[in-house]
């Protein structure tokens, strides 16, 4: 998720972990590659993808999922199989 990734990265400044300079080269590194064609981002319905997060916030209380966590991780993956979803897993190596 692009949201994430550009937060995590502008996180580390917060953090001292890199410079202005290295976060703005990671993203611009990423959209350049993005436009070549070398990740994938698929298309997603905005309406529908938060319809089923609304949906998926009554197993909150038994899982501990926060909200943009559900759209995120393994665990996460485990709550869809729980509410019967699909789900692909689409690994960072």
């Amino acid at each position: 998720m692009e949201l994430e990734f550009f937060n995590a990265l502008r996180f580390k400044l917060l953090l001292n972990e890199m410079s202005p300079d290295d976060v703005e080269r990671v993203i611009s590194l990423y959209l350049d590659r993005k436009r070549n064609g070398q990740y994938f981002a698929p298309h997603l319905d905005p309406i529908a993808l938060h319809e089923l997060s609304l949906q998926m916030t009554v197993r909150t209380a038994s899982t501990g999922c926060r909200a943009l966590d559900i759209l995120a991780d393994k665990r996460q993956a485990a709550l869809a199989g729980v509410e019967g979803r699909v789900v692909t897993l689409v690994s960072s190596q």
